[in-house]
């Protein structure tokens, strides 16, 4: 069972669409009087739930893996009492082809699916990782979900945006069928998430939000590994008094790996915070 490291309420939207910003910054909660009409694609995980094939993206450091969690327990405690069943998978947790397929496909409660005729919630988490340890990934995928009876199966896999396979989405649209399918990205954090996040910390919520304001440092607050980082620097109730400073540090933040896992496998990059900043002061970039 995944374990959640915070519990905001996140929001998902066609990748295709551009979102408006039109609360000061932020987005607009979609679920408060008229703040769906700045952006009515922004939807909760609940809304596309029952879609049956889901690909659920983000960029590094947005949390999709928690949100996804989010969506995995939720569900889970929908399904108390019945007979249908969710699964997780972590991806990355496999070396090969047949590692991959006892654990997951091989497993017991996914083989009692296959022989029963309950529903299988099934979420596996972040592709891009379990591509660093399986190359074939993507066409071991597809193979196995050419043999399952997708009437009864809800598929859910996460992924970086950048990392995502158009072939694998191909083979999920012809399975499904395109109405039965649908891709989402995780959206940045609402204004209300950053003010229960410093709420959390001991941090006054109003200072903070008029700093973030007055440093032009909002596009760094709605990204979970930035708000982080400029939480853990207004600890002292004041950011460095240059935006160049505040705005240069937030930026090395996003080059380092924030993936324990990608760290511990030495999958890091070549261009991670340290080599940025000796570049920097050696005057290259």
């Amino acid at each position: 069972m995944p374990s959640q490291d915070y519990k905001w309420k996140r929001f998902w939207y066609p990748p295709s669409i551009n979102l408006n910003f039109a609360c000061g910054g932020y987005l607009c909660n979609p679920e408060e009087k008229w703040g769906h009409i700045y952006n009515p694609d922004l939807v909760a995980f609940d809304t596309i739930s029952e879609k049956p094939c889901l690909v659920l993206l983000g960029e590094a450091g947005m949390g999709k893996t928690t949100a996804a969690e989010q969506a995995y327990s939720q569900i889970t405690q929908k399904l108390s009492g019945s007979e249908d069943v969710c699964l997780w998978f972590k991806l990355i947790n496999y070396d090969s082809d047949k590692d991959l397929c006892d654990a997951i496909f091989r497993d017991e409660t996914f083989q009692a699916w296959c022989r029963g005729k309950h529903k299988l919630y099934l979420f596996l988490d972040s592709l891009d990782e379990g591509l660093l340890s399986i190359n074939k990934l993507v066409i071991i995928l597809k193979r196995e979900i050419e043999k399952l009876p997708c009437d009864r199966l809800y598929f859910r896999i996460t992924c970086r945006t950048a990392d995502w396979k158009d072939s694998l989405e191909k083979k999920l649209k012809d399975k499904w069928g395109e109405a039965n399918f649908g891709v989402y990205q995780l959206a940045p954090l609402l204004r209300e998430n950053v003010i229960e996040e410093a709420n959390k910390r001991g941090i006054n919520s109003n200072s903070f939000l008029q700093e973030v304001f007055n440093k032009n440092a909002i596009p760094l607050a709605i990204k979970p590994i930035t708000l982080k980082f400029l939480l853990g620097i207004y600890q002292n109730g004041r950011f460095p008094s240059s935006q160049k400073e505040l705005y240069e540090e937030g930026c090395l933040q996003m080059c380092e790996e924030v993936n324990p896992d990608r760290r511990d496998s030495d999958n890091i990059g070549s261009l991670g915070a340290k080599m940025v900043r000796s570049s920097t002061s050696r005057g290259i970039v």
